[in-house]
């Protein structure tokens, strides 16, 4: 069966997503330490394209934790699934997250950080 190119809409965002790439991993019931990229982002949430068949078992609604390393301190994300499959905007499949409200400010200070020539980027 073709699976349909689909993005989220912009109207069910809050806030609009920056373009960034930046490999973690997460962890879902199906396993741990899962290997991707977060591809866009925002406050409120991120496009994951997980590397491999890992995202498989992925379903709307499931939750997602997603490791972020930033200089020695690790951080885990906790987030839900809102959206999963081919994104034509990425040209890979992978899924959509809303981060959970206790972790939304700890997501802010993370992730987004912009440059002196206003490129966002995820520090490292």
């Amino acid at each position: 069966m073709a699976e349909a190119a689909s993005s989220i809409p912009p109207s069910k965002r809050r806030r609009p997503r920056h373009q960034v790439y930046r490999t973690v991993h997460w962890n879902h019931r199906s396993g741990e330490n899962h290997a991707g990229a977060l591809c866009d982002v925002s406050p409120d949430g991120t496009f994951l394209a997980p590397y491999g068949r890992a995202g498989d078992s992925i379903h709307i609604g499931d939750i997602v934790w997603i490791v972020l390393q930033v200089e020695d301190q690790v951080h885990t994300l906790g987030a839900t699934v809102r959206w999963h499959g081919w994104s034509e905007r990425h040209a890979c499949r992978g899924f959509g997250v809303e981060f959970d409200t206790g972790t939304k400010g700890q997501a802010e200070t993370l992730l987004l950080e912009m440059d002196p020539n206003g490129v966002f980027f995820i520090p490292g």
